[in-house]
Parts: structure tokens; sequence; C-alpha cells
């Protein structure tokens, strides 16, 4: 996959944020609390932060539980449409079976045409 297609895959920016989104607050966060000129008044705060910080779990959880569901969702649907192509594809090689030879041939050549032209599509999508 070249890095040029990557816009229309939503899900790996969405990781890409969530994930370094994530290590940047954590990183700031840090930075913030022991090596601003800051970081006295935020020690004292010791026991305000455990409260917020279960909360922050929570919702990083679900976002990354939304992102997984829709990634697994968009993953069937494309599943899906390829058991759908095989399966009119399967159909027509049957059909062409049952016709008579010059029918039948052009039929089995013009599906695999199109099955050709379908795996050679996949790649761009």
């Amino acid at each position: 996959m070249l890095f040029s297609d990557w816009h229309s895959y939503d899900h790996y920016g969405l990781a890409f944020v969530a994930f370094f989104g994530t290590l940047a607050a954590v990183f700031l966060i840090q930075w913030v609390m022991v090596r601003s000129r800051w970081a006295g008044w935020m020690q004292s705060l010791q026991g305000v932060a455990p409260p917020f910080m279960n909360a922050l779990g929570v919702l990083f959880g679900l976002v990354l539980a939304f992102l997984a569901n829709d990634t697994w969702s968009a993953h069937d649907r494309a599943m899906s449409a390829v058991y759908r192509e095989a399966d009119g594809l399967r159909s027509i090689g049957a059909l062409a079976a049952t016709l008579p030879e010059p029918l039948g041939s052009e039929l089995r050549a013009a599906a695999a045409g199109y099955a050709r032209a379908s795996a050679a599509e996949w790649t761009e999508l």
C-alpha cells in the first residue's frame, strides 16, 4: 500500500491520533508535574487527580472500542461484497455450463475477463 493511499483509510489516521495524542498528553502532563515552574503547585494537588484519571481511562477505552468496532464492521462489509461477487461468478459459470458451446464459452470468457478486472480493481480501492 502506498503512503499516498492512506488518506482513504481513516481508521489508520484515527488510530494514529489516538495513540500519539495519548502519548503526547502523558509526556505533557509528566513535564508539567515534574519539570515546569508549576511543579510545586501541581504537587500540592495530591489526591485530586485519581478520580479524573479513571474517567480519562474509560473515555480512552471507549474511543478505542468504537474504533475497533468500526474497523471490524468495514471488514465485514468488504468480505460480504467479495462473497457476493464470487457467488455471482459461480452462478454465471453454472449457467455457462448448460448453454450450447459457442454461447457457453463466450460467457465463460466474459466472466473470466470480469473476474480479472475485478481483481485488478481491488488494488485501487
